[in-house]
């Protein structure tokens, strides 16, 4: 295994008694492939597999077509995808990361992003006020209300969400109070809205976020987004995907309900340069914040005069449905890999605390 270079290792969260680890196979055979083209292997491990001196895991063999087990030796770069923001508490997952940072073993990303702290560390960037919308905490009642009869139309969204679970929206529009989940809405009364939030939010955080009135595809609205890796000290857009909303949803995931469409279709809607310049600003402000962040996925609306503002920022992309731009992301990140890899005595600040 010592000839390999680089040796990857891609941390994932333990399976089930049939599955060894979770997550999409599919994907860590791309990034296999990948590795593989430049010299290097990469491999799958979990928590309890690693040691101070070696890891027990997993790569693809294609004669097989199976996940062959074996031990290596420690890893030149670690690709944290943990699938849980719970794994990320447990000590098994710390002593993993405390292990690569004593080694100097360069080790991306640190964590979940919660959409709180983000939006906190990305209003420190005034070239990026522009492009946030207005954002605060949930405190109580007050907080929604306070910014409903400001804007009249309001997102909550939990601080941990992903793939758009927990969002909703709510609205105030001659005298009623109207909440959307998805394609449905419900006109509540005050009181009657206010019991709904509650029992909604519990014991959850979830921020409240100023609607903004975005351009729409076919009467319906629409985001971009940007998968984005870093490479020679800036922030490369690798590709952008875009996800459109059934007639009357308020998301654009495909989960529920959403759809693809080229890109091609709105190209034309937005200035590129603005887009890939926005992706380099928020990856400098967040790695200034975090431990090295090497790859992250952007979403962005476009108002309808094409001004981009930032919905959400993930440091765990999911899998893209487009083959071409998931073929594109495997490429650029064994690339990265390998950069880091040779150079990892050589990060430095804002990578590291």
């Amino acid at each position: 295994m010592n000839s390999y270079f680089p040796l990857v290792g891609i941390l994932m969260s333990k399976g089930s008694k049939e599955n060894i680890f979770r997550g999409d196979k599919l994907f860590l055979r791309g990034i296999q492939q990948e590795v593989q083209k430049i010299g290097g292997l990469s491999f799958v491990f979990t928590p309890d597999g690693f040691s101070s001196t070696q890891v027990t895991g997993y790569f693809y063999v294609d004669k097989t077509k199976k996940w062959a087990k074996a031990v290596f030796p420690l890893p030149n770069v670690v690709y944290n995808r943990i699938s849980s923001r719970k794994a990320e508490t447990k000590n098994p997952f710390i002593q993993v990361v405390n292990q690569c940072y004593q080694k100097n073993i360069p080790f991306f990303n640190d964590s979940f992003f919660n959409k709180w702290t983000i939006h906190q560390i990305l209003q420190q960037n005034k070239q990026l006020l522009p492009h946030l919308p207005k954002t605060i905490i949930y405190s109580d009642l007050n907080s929604v209300f306070s910014m409903l009869y400001r804007f009249k139309s309001i997102y909550l969204k939990p601080v941990q969400g992903y793939k758009g679970k927990g969002i909703f929206k709510v609205s105030f529009h001659k005298g009623l109070y109207e909440l959307y989940e998805q394609e449905e809405k419900t006109t509540f009364t005050k009181e009657e809205l206010s019991e709904e939030i509650k029992k909604r939010i519990e014991e959850k955080q979830y921020i409240i976020q100023k609607e903004i009135k975005t351009d729409q595809f076919e009467q319906c609205k629409y985001d971009l987004r940007a998968i984005c890796i870093y490479d020679e000290k800036r922030y490369n857009i690798i590709n952008i995907g875009v996800r459109k909303a059934n007639k009357g949803n308020i998301l654009t995931h495909v989960p529920n309900g959403g759809e693809i469409i080229h890109l091609d279709k709105i190209k034309n809607r937005y200035d590129k340069n603005e887009i890939f310049w926005l992706a380099d600003e928020v990856g400098k402000s967040i790695s200034a914040a975090y431990h090295f962040v090497g790859e992250f996925s952007l979403d962005i609306g476009l108002s309808r005069n094409g001004h981009p503002y930032i919905f959400d920022i993930n440091s765990k992309p999911m899998i893209f449905d487009e083959e071409y731009i998931q073929n594109k992301r495997n490429k650029e990140l064994a690339k990265l890999f390998h950069t880091l890899a040779v150079k990892r005595k050589e990060i430095e600040p804002p990578f590291h605390r």
